[in-house]
């Protein structure tokens, strides 16, 4: 693992239209052990998955890390 375990970035991640609500994406999760049920998620920024069986998407680019920058008039 080179960076954090966010949901989006799981080699086992399939994202499809939902067959029976007309427009509604879901987060299928195709590990052999969850064949076709919902991924465990979350899908929020800067929240890392619990999901055991996170494996990283072959050639995803690192994480940036966050930025953080100093309060206004706090400039040194």
């Amino acid at each position: 693992m080179t960076g954090p375990r966010f949901a989006a970035r799981c080699a086992f991640l399939r994202m499809t239209l939902d067959s029976k609500q007309m427009g509604t994406v879901v987060n299928l999760c195709q590990h052999i052990v969850r064949d076709g049920r919902d991924c465990v998620g979350p899908f929020l920024d800067d929240t890392e998955t619990h999901c055991g069986l996170w494996e990283e998407k072959p050639g995803v680019r690192p994480v940036a890390a966050p930025v953080t920058l100093p309060a206004p008039g706090r400039l040194r």
